[in-house]
């Protein structure tokens, strides 16, 4: 009976734990960190309230692409934006910096961003969260730098 009870904690333990090794991470399985078209990406996050006092300001490090694809033909279409082409490393790059803001029209707590694509995010920002309050402003500050050929 001892020998049973051993063999299904075993049992139970390593599907536990299989659980835990297999999965990619705690976003979503197929979710990438890094992509070779993609050379840099930074977000600047400045929060202030309605009396123009800033609130918080993060520049997020934990980024997901959740589709490469939607993520380049984001930045294809983007026209308020400033581009410029160079040669890095032997390779040709464009340099793409754009802000984006919104004023909050209710309270909530926000603990990513990302780029908003046919209703969803295809490149996507995890960070620790903020509160927001009406009349609270965001500015987001992107500067990507990515492989012009493709």
């Amino acid at each position: 009976m001892l020998q049973f009870k051993i063999q299904a904690l075993l049992i139970i333990s390593f599907v536990f734990l299989s659980g835990i090794i297999f999965v990619s991470d705690s976003y979503g399985i197929g979710l990438t960190r890094e992509h070779q078209t993609l050379h840099e990406v930074s977000l600047q996050l400045i929060i202030r309230n309605s009396d123009g006092q800033l609130v918080t300001y993060v520049e997020p490090t934990n980024m997901w692409i959740v589709n490469i694809s939607d993520t380049h033909l984001f930045l294809d279409q983007l026209e308020d934006s400033e581009k410029t082409t160079m040669v890095k490393k032997g390779e040709n790059v464009e340099m793409i910096k754009f802000v984006e803001t919104n004023t909050f029209s209710e309270s909530g707590q926000y603990s990513s961003y990302g780029l908003v694509f046919d209703d969803y995010r295809p490149l996507l920002f995890r960070h620790d969260g903020y509160l927001t309050h009406p009349g609270d402003t965001l500015m987001a500050s992107w500067k990507i730098v990515r492989t012009i050929d493709r």
